[in-house]
């Protein structure tokens, strides 16, 4: 019989976070999230280890890299074998670029981030990117009848940074596969916080840095390779890319069958266990759980807890006559405000005990699951106050 997993803790999640306090809201995770303690103790279980018996733990510390890969897995619907561990993003997003040719077209969305666009401009890609519609949606009708013109691929990032906005990665997959093009993915704004299926969506490449939604901090990310794009010449090597790394062979460039052949040297070990220690906290008090399967309950639990949280904060909003977000709540956890003064209105805010993010001619606050509801109560009323 199967055994029901238990509510998710919010409480024992939110003490997670030694960063949060009973006075201030930290509603700024889309700029850095904060780090919590299991990630911080994991990251320097790896530095004591090393301090005591120098390089010895080494096949240790391969192995336990393997087990985040497979929970970093779960959180995209992927086997451990599609998960490679880069420095960035940006990283990860320059391989999917390296695996074009110049003069391909690449298809993209008004406003990207610049990490998605700037590696297909610099690979000589001719980049072209499709209007937003009303208050920033995207348009996929014109997205559409750009790709029946042919394309090399669409890079887009899950969640708009500018407007909050969720693009409908299911059916863009669709869309790309009918026209034989890629779909590259940055997920930084949504992975940890979102459900990601990244083969059912087909997902070509996803890239996602740990520091802000998954609160595991800088200095790695985690990239998914479809199996497909395996089977072609690999566009980056290294001596740990190989079929057989510890073969040391100088000329027989043979890479590994997995995603592992993105990963061109030693892994980022503290960075990746840091991961790990966000995983396993996301796990066991939103999850209810350990392992893979209790990454993928947490994520879910979180992606209920922030809708929730959002629609306390438009409540609010609603209730003190003040503006209304971009995106809709059920779209994430970014609520993004155009004004004429963003700096000034981020500093009013967090004067008043609110952090948030501000970037030209907007300012965002963005909620995650650590948060009370009465906190984004409390975002939306000092957001009132800083506009007026």
């Amino acid at each position: 019989m199967a055994v029901s997993a238990a509510a998710p803790d919010w409480a024992a999640f939110r003490a997670g976070f030694p960063a949060l306090s009973a006075d201030a809201v930290y509603a700024s995770t889309a700029g850095g999230g904060p780090v919590s303690s299991r990630a911080a103790a994991a990251a320097r279980r790896y530095f004591d280890e090393a301090e005591a018996e120098g390089d010895a733990p080494w096949g240790r510390w391969l192995e336990r890299v393997d087990g985040v890969r497979a929970r970093a897995a779960a959180l995209i619907g992927a086997e451990a074998g599609d998960v490679a561990f880069l420095g960035s993003a940006s990283v990860a997003l320059n391989v999917a670029a390296a695996l074009l040719a110049p003069g391909d077209r690449v298809l993209t969305v008004d406003g990207e981030f610049p990490s998605v666009t700037l590696p297909f401009v610099a690979r000589g890609c001719r980049v072209e990117a499709a209007p937003l519609g009303p208050r920033g949606t995207p348009d996929l009708e014109g997205l559409a009848e750009a790709l029946s013109r042919g394309a090399a691929a669409v890079a887009v990032s899950h969640v708009q940074f500018r407007t909050g906005r969720r693009l409908d990665l299911a059916a863009l997959g669709r869309m790309a596969r009918a026209a034989g093009a890629l779909l590259v993915v940055d997920a930084t704004q949504s992975l940890g916080a979102q459900r990601i299926d990244a083969p059912g969506w087909g997902i070509s490449v996803l890239a996602a840095s740990h520091y802000k939604w998954l609160c595991a901090g800088y200095g790695a990310g985690t990239a998914y390779l479809a199996p497909e794009l395996r089977r072609r010449p690999s566009p980056v090597m290294g001596w740990r890319s190989a079929e057989e790394p510890y073969a040391l062979e100088p000329f027989a460039a043979r890479p590994a069958a997995t995603a592992v052949r993105l990963e061109m040297g030693h892994p980022p070990f503290a960075p990746i266990f840091a991961l790990g220690g966000a995983l396993a906290h996301l796990a066991e008090t939103a999850g209810g759980g350990e392992g893979p399967g209790a990454v993928a309950r947490g994520v879910a639990a979180v992606e209920a807890r922030i809708l929730t949280l959002g629609e306390a904060l438009r409540g609010r909003l609603a209730a003190l006559g003040g503006p209304a977000p971009l995106a809709a709540a059920e779209e994430g956890g970014i609520a993004v405000f155009p004004c004429a003064d963003p700096a000034g209105t981020k500093a009013r805010l967090a004067a008043a005990g609110v952090s948030a993010s501000a970037s030209a001619g907007h300012v965002r606050l963005s909620l995650h699951a650590f948060l009370r509801e009465d906190e984004a109560a409390r975002a939306g009323e000092a957001l009132v106050a800083a506009l007026a």
